[in-house]
């Protein structure tokens, strides 16, 4: 029973890791994604400089904001259920590991 839960051990500890490793690839979307619509922003104020491209603008900018925020959001809550499925996890594997041991 030992070794089992020295198993589950390693491999929560690999879906840590694994998790991590999304968590960076995600932020590296998340920083593409905000300079490509930076740049966006950039095209579209050069080729409009009239007073109504400024109320088109700002609706454009709200409007991909909030596109980033809710994506942003997503990810977080993702990010966070695996963190507590993994805390959980990890503290079930002490609990055994624990009980393993006061039974020796």
């Amino acid at each position: 029973v030992l070794s089992a839960c020295q198993g589950q051990l390693r491999q929560a500890e690999a879906e840590n890791a694994q998790l991590q490793l999304q968590l960076k690839k995600l932020n590296e979307e998340y920083a593409l994604h905000l300079q490509r619509c930076a740049r966006a922003v950039a095209e579209y104020a050069n080729r409009t400089s009239q007073e109504p491209a400024a109320a088109a603008l700002r609706t454009f900018l709200e409007t991909t904001l909030e596109h980033i925020r809710a994506a942003h959001r997503s990810r977080e809550q993702q990010l966070a259920r695996a963190a507590r499925a993994y805390r959980k996890r990890l503290s079930d594997l002490s609990r055994r590991h624990e009980e393993l041991l006061a039974t020796r």
